[in-house]
């Protein structure tokens, strides 16, 4: 079966700069296999016992969305995360991320790609933590969920061996009153790769596929070196994707220090973590000399501007990443520290949150850069660059469909910064995964509706378990740590 799509514009790159062009696609097989000019296929040329057609007038195809870094764990406690800095915030909502049942798994999961499709977005790489055991079924279900909505995802299991305490700067009493926090994986090192690798050979599509298993350290300061190790060996061993959050705060730049005696990404690079297969998540407080570690190495940075923002970690030096030749996608992070999938909203605050940087405006962020980030920089992270983030002849057909007569894209005055400043997931219409069909106006392969009911009875029953398990002796311990960290730099 093959398909055609009439009457669009199309968004295409050409030399890095991206345009709008009307034009047909067709599709063969889930491939984009010609453009062709607007009318010139008739239905002469197409049977309709092989060939659909799909009228797309008054539409904008863009290249899929890719969200290089997200969390479907959170979904069910949307809403319940203070604005915080990250090290108060997770002591806060960590209890309320414990022992996921498969079915909670599931549907947290399921809610999650429901979201992301109604932004545009066609694939994710899910950093999903299934607190504190890894449990298999558990793990199959969020892999099945996704299976169930179509979209193209890399799952990494988040892993970590280091003990909460022993992850930030404090000092031997501060540490002994964080003693018996509950979140943090005690599984050995090896019995954690052990369980990722068994998720790989039952469910991973392989390379190109359209569900992938990575693997996921939770951040360097949060695991052993023989973890970081065995975890770069096991994506190297699948061709498989190493997603971690890096340098995302200022304590875990001291913990560089405390921990490595130098840089974190010159560390990584001693242990070579380093590769085009290793996204670094985040990559807020780099020192420069570093930054040399990812340039050599090809590892790609996802940008988390939202997130960043409402944790008050910083502001990735991004405009100096791409000025150096280095990949940056973006993400949305968790529904507990952005409350939005949407990535037109990411990609609008990965602009204007660099004009307050700096005062010279040579050193802000295109829009035209935002848009390569959230598609092609995104399939760069995924692992699938020739295959996914542009639409063009040989590229699978992860497509996004938006009203062009919505608000903010009437007049098509400039196209590229209005979908980057004005874009909402309210204008998106239909989203192909691979050249099927899987959102037209809402999820064409679940029940939205049956899903919500059953969405409010398990966050309810989860909320009720869970909230104010935090220790406010301990958040007091910790945001005293923060604060001396502050006032030393």
């Amino acid at each position: 079966m093959s398909l055609l799509v009439r009457g669009a514009q199309v968004l295409l790159r050409d030399s890095r700069e991206w345009h709008l062009e009307r034009c047909d696609l067709r599709i063969e097989r889930g491939i984009i296999t010609a453009l062709l000019p607007p009318g010139s296929s008739s239905d002469a040329d197409t049977s309709p016992d092989e060939t659909s057609v799909i009228d797309a007038s008054g539409e904008w195809i863009l290249p899929g969305l890719i969200n290089a870094h997200y969390h479907s764990h959170d979904n069910l406690i949307r809403g319940t995360g203070s604005s915080a800095p990250l090290e108060i915030w997770s002591l806060e909502s960590t209890p309320l991320r414990q022992e996921y049942d498969p079915r909670e798994a599931y549907i947290s999961t399921l809610l999650g790609c429901a979201e992301l499709l109604a932004s545009g977005c066609t694939a994710v790489i899910d950093h999903v933590k299934l607190s504190p055991h890894l449990d298999p079924e558990a793990l199959a279900s969020v892999v099945a969920a996704y299976r169930t909505a179509g979209l193209r995802v890399v799952v990494a299991p988040v892993i970590s061996d280091r003990p909460f305490a022993e992850s930030l700067p404090l000092t031997a009493t501060e540490r002994a009153a964080c003693g018996g926090l509950v979140g943090w994986s005690t599984m050995p090192a090896m019995e954690q790769i052990a369980r990722v690798e068994t998720l790989i050979r039952v469910t991973d599509d392989g390379v190109g596929g359209r569900v992938r298993v990575g693997v996921g350290p939770s951040g360097p300061q949060r695991c052993t070196d023989r973890l970081l190790v065995e975890a770069a060996a096991l994506a190297s061993r699948y061709q498989t994707l190493l997603h971690m959050h890096v340098l995302e705060t200022r304590l875990q730049r001291a913990m560089a220090t405390r921990l490595y005696s130098q840089p974190m990404l010159t560390h990584l690079a001693e242990l070579d973590v380093l590769t085009p297969r290793t996204q670094l998540v985040h990559l807020v407080w780099p020192e420069r000399d570093e930054l040399a570690q990812v340039v050599s190495t090809g590892a790609v940075v996802v940008h988390n501007p939202i997130s960043n923002a409402y944790l008050g970690s910083g502001v990735a030096p991004v405009p100096e990443l791409l000025a150096m030749g280095i990949p940056v996608a973006i993400g949305t992070d968790s529904a507990c520290c952005n409350n939005s999938t949407s990535l037109f909203e990411t990609m609008k605050w990965a602009v204007l949150i660099h004009n307050l940087t700096s005062p010279d405006p040579d050193r802000w962020l295109p829009t035209d850069a935002a848009l390569t980030m959230a598609t092609a920089g995104g399939a760069l992270a995924l692992g699938q660059p020739y295959q996914v983030g542009e639409i063009a002849p040989g590229r699978s057909a992860d497509l996004v469909c938006i009203d062009a007569q919505s608000p903010g894209l009437v007049p098509p005055n400039a196209p590229v910064r209005q979908i980057v400043t004005a874009g909402t997931q309210a204008q998106v219409t239909r989203v192909f995964v691979a050249g099927e069909l899987i959102y037209d106006h809402h999820p064409l392969k679940f029940d939205l509706n049956a899903l919500h009911q059953e969405v409010r009875a398990l966050a309810a029953t989860r909320l009720e378990r869970w909230r104010g398990r935090s220790d406010p002796k301990v958040q007091a311990v910790i945001r005293a740590a923060y604060q001396r960290e502050i006032a030393m730099r």
